[in-house]
This record gives structure tokens, C-alpha cells and sequence, in this order.
């Protein structure tokens, strides 16, 4: 069995949105969160720096963030007949496939 890494990359709109969205957070925390809710406002606009810096890096470098290994077999039906194999086998895009038919109805 080989052993691949995958990167997610989202999109330029995506990171776009999310750099936009981040922002507001910021502005939001900086001027109504902190001054109403103290601490509580202070991690809020940590976690909005935090989705504002991921969403750049994704939009103005070369690599994505995230990764996902993945055990891929040779053939359909070769295996220890595990838990992707329950899933129909076939396969990385067959198990993804169906991963999400399970996750997702």
C-alpha cells in the first residue's frame, strides 16, 4: 500500500471572503467585544486574527493549508477487508466518495 499526502487549497474567492469576513470579526472585537466583554472579547479577536491570517496565507502563498494521508491499494477488492472496503472499496477517490455518501447521507 502507498501512503499519499493531499493538500486542500481553497479557492482565491474563498480566501477573499474569509479575509473580508475576518476582518469585520477584528473591527467588531476591537470596538464592541472587548469594551463590553472583556476577556471574553480579547480571545474573540485572537480567533479572528487567527481566521484572517489562515485565510491570507491561503490566498497569497503557493501552498494550502490542511493535509490528509491516505492509504491507497493497487486494485478494487485487495485489502484487509476493513473499514474502506466496507465503503466499496475502489480505490482513494472511490473511498472519498463514499466516506462522504456516509457522512453526508
Amino acid at each position: 500500500m502507498r501512503r499519499r499526502s493531499y493538500r486542500y487549497r481553497p479557492n482565491k474567492v474563498q480566501s477573499a471572503v474569509g479575509i473580508a469576513a475576518g476582518g469585520l470579526f477584528i473591527l467588531l472585537g476591537l470596538f464592541f467585544v472587548i469594551p463590553t466583554f472583556g476577556f471574553f472579547g480579547i480571545i474573540w479577536t485572537l480567533f479572528a486574527v487567527g481566521i484572517t491570517a489562515s485565510n491570507a496565507y491561503a490566498a497569497f502563498s503557493g501552498k494550502g493549508y490542511g493535509s490528509l494521508e491516505m492509504e491507497e491499494r493497487d486494485g478494487p477488492g485487495e485489502g484487509s477487508g476493513g473499514f474502506y472496503d466496507s465503503m466499496g472499496g475502489g480505490g482513494c477517490q472511490g473511498r472519498m466518495d463514499a466516506a462522504g455518501r456516509a457522512a453526508f447521507g
